[in-house]
């Protein structure tokens, strides 16, 4: 059986209700762009289920990135690891790390940028506080070349606490790429699966609840550890009777 987790990017209440049919210990990443946000939304969790853990998801204003990478916003990316080294309780943060595609001035705007913004989050990353689990969220891809290509990028890290390969295959628009997001499921031991709600981009094609257990079952069978499903917020009776076939306790 494997861990079963959830991204939610978009946490309002009538979201976060949801919680409330999970029936095992699970971890919720909650998108927020600041602590202070980010605590409110914890304690209304807390208050559905208490056998949620959230975790804190940064995200920036679309203007400034949203996702985390050196094409960022410096001051933004200041602001979110200043706020973080601060920060004295225990909390499992996950850096979402994925390049601006939905903004492309800023690979320009920032392609000054590019190295210093890279060193900063190398930094944060090396010499995290010692209260701060963190996770990352990245690109699906294993091959030898691109992942240099990603190290180089900003957007692959070393010496994270686990690092989550989004294999988001509703996502892919034709079956060779949905193959290639499958095979990238049977190589690591923490996948992201989805997506059963859409996200920030609004265009993400919905997996049906058959393809999100024959995923999960991959997973399975390739002793995958973790899986976190994007998102919460598209949970109900049908996905999570496939889900708790595959859930730990």
């Amino acid at each position: 059986m494997m861990k079963i987790n959830f991204f939610e990017e978009f946490p309002e209440k009538e979201v976060l209700k949801k919680a409330s049919l999970i029936k095992f210990n699970s971890i919720i990443y909650i998108a927020a762009q600041s602590l202070k946000k980010f605590d409110l939304y914890s304690k209304q969790i807390k208050k559905i289920n208490k056998r949620i853990t959230p975790a804190y998801w940064p995200i920036l204003k679309k203007e400034e990135g949203y996702w985390l990478s050196p094409f960022s916003e410096t001051k933004a990316l200041e602001r979110v690891f200043n706020e973080l080294k601060k920060h004295k309780k225990k909390l499992t943060v996950l850096l979402d790390l994925e390049l601006p595609t939905h903004t492309p001035k800023l690979f320009f705007k920032n392609f000054f940028r590019f190295f210093r913004n890279k060193r900063m989050i190398k930094d944060f990353v090396m010499n995290k506080p010692e209260n701060l689990t963190l996770a990352t969220a990245e690109y699906s891809i294993n091959n030898g070349l691109l992942s240099f290509i990603l190290r180089f990028l900003g957007i692959r890290l070393k010496k994270v606490d686990e690092r989550i390969f989004m294999c988001y295959t509703s996502t892919a628009r034709n079956d060779y790429w949905e193959k290639v997001m499958r095979k990238n499921i049977k190589k690591q031991k923490s996948v992201g699966l989805g997506v059963i709600a859409t996200g920030i981009l609004g265009n993400e094609l919905l997996l049906s609840s058959d393809k999100l257990g024959r995923d999960l079952e991959l997973a399975q069978k390739s002793k995958t550890k973790t899986v976190t499903i994007f998102r919460l917020g598209g949970l109900n009776k049908e996905y999570l009777e496939v889900i708790n076939k595959f859930k730990s306790s």
